[in-house]
């Protein structure tokens, strides 16, 4: 006999018509196994990646990670730097999104309103005011 499991999405936008939203390649890499083996990647996970999602639509997302804050001149002073390979965030997952078999598409948010309060906590930790400040195309009132 099959079953059927039915659940509702997670919508984290305050008005669903003022929203703009493009399918993107999203990874499991970073994404941890919850308790029920699963890899998800919750509504409103910032993401990104090196080469834009905008301009390549065969560019892969991952989970958005800033890159560790250079300490200035205090360094070899080797001069070499890489910025081409620096990734840079892009949007965040509109909905619930299950990555556990691996790549796989879903919606990034790159215009709209995010109630912050529709975020769960330790995602909401995620969407610091640098993050906030690199997506200008999305408000993020705490409703």
């Amino acid at each position: 006999m099959n079953t059927q499991n039915y659940t509702s999405t997670t919508d984290i936008r305050l008005s669903a018509k003022l929203y703009y939203g493009l399918p993107a390649i999203i990874t499991n890499d970073g994404v941890s196994t919850d308790d029920n083996g699963r890899k998800i990647i919750k509504a409103g996970t910032p993401v990104g990646g090196v080469t834009s999602f905008l301009d390549d639509e065969t560019a892969k997302l991952s989970l958005y990670t800033a890159p560790a804050a250079s300490s200035g001149d205090s360094g070899s002073g080797s001069g070499s730097t890489s910025t081409t390979t620096t990734p840079t965030v892009q949007g965040i997952v509109l909905h619930d999104t299950d990555v556990t078999a691996g790549d796989t598409s879903t919606t990034v948010m790159i215009l709209g309103i995010v109630g912050l309060k529709m975020v769960d906590d330790e995602t909401q930790a995620l969407l610091t005011a640098d993050i906030q400040a690199a997506l200008p195309h999305i408000l993020f009132p705490n409703r």
